[in-house]
């Protein structure tokens, strides 16, 4: 059912559903998670987020109290209003967190939801849920010898429940009567951002132009307003209000379509699917000052682990007015090799590049990690942002309903196992799964039956907080162009238990490369679950012997290369202690840690930024077992 095409006009990163007779699984309206269960997003894709440059007009920290002049309002009329507090730590019912915002602790604005649902002694949520339906709001502030000008804050949020509907905006307006939204979930003016249930990074420093409102008035008015979203808590200090810049491209958005448009990203991909896969790549470039931009690029670098660049293509030229968002696209494909030597980590270095001397060149680049494996398709990264199920969604709480993943082979294949990274909150007893794969036939319809499945798998306490692989009773043969979902069934539903599999927050994904299977109906899911296939070429030749997610650690390093600082994920760990060493390439150790891991998972940040660039190996050490992987410091 594949269709290899490229990207064409200026269309900006359209979602094309491949399947017939599916449509969009509504999310459920509350299912909450508990905050300890999540693992922080990994630093692999630099985010330099829009910064500005210019002299600050006005600055306001909070200290002492909310400033004079400044409205707080509760349109639910439940006092459910933002407060000030000098409390950095709020816990709640599903809330145990800890703002880090630069002056936190002098003063800070909170809308805590979590605490407006739930009972006086946070352990229960009450009912009805309430949406909340609040804001602050600053006076009214003379911005008349400022063209260009920019909002800057920290933040830290998590919300409930739906991505779509729940709003953390920023209006602004010059009259009081008409304002202008600004979505500040993600990174502004791109509408994506942080999806419902997961937790922002802390802080996240947001910056917005609003130039375009507030750009030479002498009366501007801007409020921090959340609508329908019931739960959690958003956080909001360090505002500031500067001049912006006058030549300033931001990169806002990367995109690597494996096969065809919107087909996916692939984290991992087994080496003899490479020579058939093209990848093409799009990006959306934002025009953050006040002149035009003239003879604005789109590169695209495929460097290997060594940083050399085995791929370096270039986008046509275009002009961007101030403010304009536009997409910009290279058609020419990158295809990985099939040979031994070709297995490793990569990187898609997307960067943008115009006439005028950017002001801000630290947004013009984006690193994405990319990983070529001996038998290993994955579309995830490694580590949960949050956690999912099939019970996520409305009407998919029935024993042997499924939520998967969609994976399409470019080569004849071997599929072998499923893998799937099943949380530490899921019930330790009296859950039971079967890993399943269904074909998609030509029309994009799912099977009715599956082409393969494994046994039946009780889960118990020696699961929990790691990566499970069940083999399929029988290896199955997978032809080139055909697509496969790789999907985990759940048992124990109709008895009160329940799983938690974990969420991919960060490799980005279109629509449809996830699914559920409720009651016998498929329909595509906005989130990645942590399911992967395993296949080889079915020649009995393997580079790097068994199945590489079930080696001693799985131990990843991303980004790799990288400027000094990057995250290291293992699994598989035993007893109390791990420690990670970093040698030079004369043995020399420049770092070491020992780590406390309590589960079998482990997610730490490593900083090398004081150490020469070059090539260094980092060692973990766990249970008499060893783990190495190269790293490059540029």
């Amino acid at each position: 059912m594949k269709k290899i095409y490229f990207l064409a006009g200026a269309a900006f990163f359209m979602s094309s559903v491949a399947f017939a007779q599916q449509g969009n699984m509504v999310q459920k309206d509350m299912k909450p998670a508990a905050q300890n269960d999540l693992v922080a997003s990994p630093a692999n894709v630099q985010d330099p987020g829009i910064a500005a440059v210019g002299d600050t007009i006005w600055s306001e920290d909070f200290k002492d109290s909310i400033p004079a002049g400044w409205t707080v309002v509760d349109n639910t009329s439940n006092g459910y209003d933002w407060v000030w507090t000098t409390n950095p730590t709020i816990s709640c019912t599903y809330t145990s967190t800890t703002f880090a915002a630069s002056t936190a602790t002098n003063g800070h604005m909170l809308l805590f939801g979590d605490k407006y649902n739930s009972d006086v002694a946070c352990t229960l949520l009450t009912q009805p849920v309430v949406d909340m339906d609040a804001f602050f709001q600053t006076p009214a502030m003379d911005y008349t010898a400022y063209p260009s000008v920019f909002l800057k804050f920290q933040q830290s949020f998590r919300y409930c429940c739906n991505s779509g509907t729940t709003k953390l905006s920023v209006y602004v307006s010059n009259d009081s009567i008409t304002w202008k939204e600004y979505n500040v979930k993600g990174k502004y003016p791109f509408i994506q951002g942080t999806g419902a249930n997961a937790a922002s990074k802390n802080p996240t420093l947001q910056t917005v132009n609003i130039s375009d409102v507030a750009g030479g008035q002498s009366k501007v008015w801007i409020r921090w307003h959340m609508t329908a979203g019931s739960h959690y808590y958003w956080q909001v200090d360090d505002i500031a209000v500067v001049e912006g810049n006058t030549e300033d491209a931001v990169l806002i958005e990367e995109l690597a379509d494996f096969n065809y448009i919107d087909g996916g990203f692939y984290t991992m991909l087994p080496r003899k699917q490479g020579p058939n896969t093209p990848v093409t790549f799009r990006s959306a470039v934002f025009n953050n000052g006040s002149s035009t931009l003239n003879n604005v690029t789109l590169n695209v670098k495929v460097k290997d682990a060594s940083s050399n660049a085995v791929y370096d293509q270039t986008s046509a030229a275009k002009t961007l007015s101030s403010m304009q968002l536009d997409t910009f696209a290279i058609t020419t494909p990158f295809m990985a090799d099939t040979s031994c030597s070709d297995i490793g980590d990569y990187t898609f270095e997307f960067t943008i590049d115009q006439t005028e001397t950017d002001q801000d060149p630290a947004n013009n680049t984006i690193s994405v990690p990319f990983t070529v494996t001996d038998t290993v398709f994955g579309r995830d990264y490694g580590v949960a942002g949050t956690t999912g199920g099939p019970d996520a969604w409305a009407d998919c709480t029935a024993d042997g309903n499924e939520i998967a993943t969609m994976y399409e082979f470019s080569a004849d294949a071997t599929a072998t196992s499923i893998s799937f990274y099943n949380m530490s909150s899921t019930d330790s007893s009296g859950i039971s799964v079967i890993l399943n794969l269904y074909r998609l036939d030509i029309n994009g319809n799912i099977g009715s039956s599956p082409y393969a499945s494994s046994d039946l798998r009780d889960l118990t306490t020696a699961d929990l907080g790691k990566w499970i692989t069940m083999p399929f009773t029988s290896p199955v043969t997978v032809e080139a162009d055909s697509t496969f979902l790789a999907s985990v069934a759940v048992f124990g539903y109709n008895n009160g238990y329940d799983i938690n599999i974990g969420t991919d927050l960060v490799a980005n994904q279109p629509d449809a490369t996830s699914l559920t299977n409720c009651a016998g109906t498929w329909g595509w899911i906005s989130s990645q679950p942590m399911i992967r296939l395993n296949a080889n070429d079915g020649s009995g030749n393997f580079c790097v012997g068994v199945n590489e997610i079930e080696n001693a650690h799985n131990l990843r390093v991303f980004p790799n290369p990288n400027q000094g600082t990057f995250n290291l994920v293992a699994e598989n760990l035993k007893g109390k202690t791990t420690t990670i060493q970093v040698t030079n390439v004369i043995g020399q150790v420049i770092y070491s840690k020992e780590v406390r891991t309590g589960a079998s998972y482990m997610s730490e940040t490593v900083d090398l930024s004081s150490a020469q660039k070059g090539l260094y190996f980092v060692k973990l050490i766990n249970n008499n077992a060893e783990s190495v992987h190269k790293v490059i410091v540029q």
